[in-house]
């Protein structure tokens, strides 16, 4: 009998018609600093930025008959050195595909791994600028599990391993990243095999995780000098620390308005506590003056703005009956006319009230194939062990730049909120 098992034998697989991209790669607060933020240029020496740190102090009472007048004095003055950082991505093709290539695929492979590179590059300038604190950190050790496996979901990170790329290339640094942890493996990099949301497990056939790795410790891709990376808002909006090349507990006037919530949930009280001191900071005219500030968040702490908010039991909407509704007709929300934006790689333990017009780009490169390069093109594939060349091709794509503020104190933020029972990026 001629049965379906028999004709299988002549028929061809259904294959869908598109390549569906099964990862996130929106690059939503990238595209609103680009929009919005001024780009200058930098170069190797950095950009230098002059700062008016203290007005003048002279001052003083006295006898307008011959009286001794004010001791002259002078504002000071110092700076801010912006340099760049350079970050790079590489796409290899071998020729058994490139032969391939049309033979019955669907769309342009070839093309779509291309764009979806170009796309990842973005993507990864999308996650330092929301949530780099200067180094190149891109996940948070919370356990050494095993010799196989980290854990990624400290208490106070929402982001866990989902930054963190099966295929990548890793190093375990202390969390400033100047101390790599070796343990007795060694110093080279460690091969992601597989990943949850909240872990990471080295590949099968490759080396253990270090002994001396511990709680706090940073995973950072392959490369050097995993210290300096790019200064996303955590850097930038902060009260701590150095500030190219300012120590900020000297330096107080590039210090951010920081209220710590000490794991506490988001309350009226901490958003009104902070947006006084921020409106004592700045001055009022620094608040309505120049651009419009906007409380920027994860959906971590939006969701517990929201929880704020009394739910609305009737929605009357144009000239409809009132409806019975037991949340609300959008999620557009305001304080006190203050506007809400919730951002995909926020951290979610931080409410930042930013205006865009005290943020900047210095700006090297644009992201985009290597310039005055061999491989801005394609390249042959080299094999460095045996010195031979390799039947594939690659291309890399880079980008030189960084993000800063110079005025930082016109920004500010409520840190260390509590995330229990809130969505997160690692749930």
């Amino acid at each position: 009998m001629f049965n379906a098992t028999t004709l299988s034998h002549a028929q061809r697989e259904l294959v869908g018609g598109i390549i569906e991209v099964l990862h996130q790669n929106e690059a939503d607060f990238l595209k609103k600093l680009e929009r919005q933020a001024s780009k200058d240029p930098t170069n190797f020496r950095g950009r230098r930025e002059p700062l008016e740190v203290a007005p003048n102090p002279s001052a003083s009472f006295g006898d307008p008959d011959g009286g001794i007048l004010a001791t002259p004095g002078a504002p000071d003055f110092n700076h801010l050195l912006i340099p760049y950082v350079w970050f790079n991505m590489g796409l290899e093709t071998s020729y058994n595909a490139i032969l391939n290539e049309g033979k019955g695929t669907v769309d342009s492979p070839l093309e779509q791994i291309a764009t979806s590179t170009g796309k990842t590059l973005v993507k990864w300038l999308n996650i330092f600028a929301s949530n780099g604190n200067g180094t190149t950190r891109i996940g948070l050790v919370s356990a050494r599990t095993s010799d196989s496996v980290l854990t990624l979901a400290d208490a106070t990170d929402s982001i866990g391993a989902t930054q963190i790329l099966v295929g990548q290339r890793v190093k375990v640094f202390d969390p400033t990243g100047t101390t790599q942890r070796v343990g007795v493996v060694g110093a080279g990099t460690i091969l992601i095999g597989s990943k949850t949301k909240t872990t990471i497990t080295r590949n099968a056939a490759g080396i253990d995780w270090p002994s001396t790795v511990v709680a706090g410790d940073i995973i950072v891709p392959e490369g050097a000098t995993p210290s300096v990376g790019f200064k996303g808002i955590p850097y930038i909006n902060n009260d701590v620390g150095d500030y190219f090349g300012l120590p900020r507990s000297t330096v107080d006037v590039v210090q951010s308005v920081i209220t710590p919530a000490a794991g506490g949930g988001l309350s009226a009280a901490l958003l009104m506590s902070t947006h006084a001191k921020h409106r004592q900071r700045v001055g009022n005219v620094g608040l309505k003056g120049t651009g419009i500030t906007e409380l920027a968040m994860g959906m971590t702490q939006h969701t517990a703005y929201f929880n704020l908010v009394p739910a609305a039991i009737f929605q009357h909407i144009g000239t409809q009956r009132p409806a019975g509704d037991i949340g609300l007709s959008s999620h557009q929300f305001s304080w006190f006319g203050t506007p809400l934006e919730m951002y995909l790689d926020w951290r979610g333990d931080r409410v930042d009230f930013l205006n865009f017009d005290y943020l900047k780009i210095a700006n090297m490169k644009e992201a985009g194939s290597m310039k005055g390069m061999p491989v801005n093109d394609e390249l042959q594939s080299f094999d460095g062990a045996t010195s031979n060349y390799r039947a594939a091709k690659a291309k890399f794509l880079d980008v030189a730049r960084d993000y800063f503020s110079c005025a930082p104190h016109r920004l500010a933020a409520i840190t260390g909120l509590g995330m229990s029972g809130l969505p997160m990026q690692r749930s």
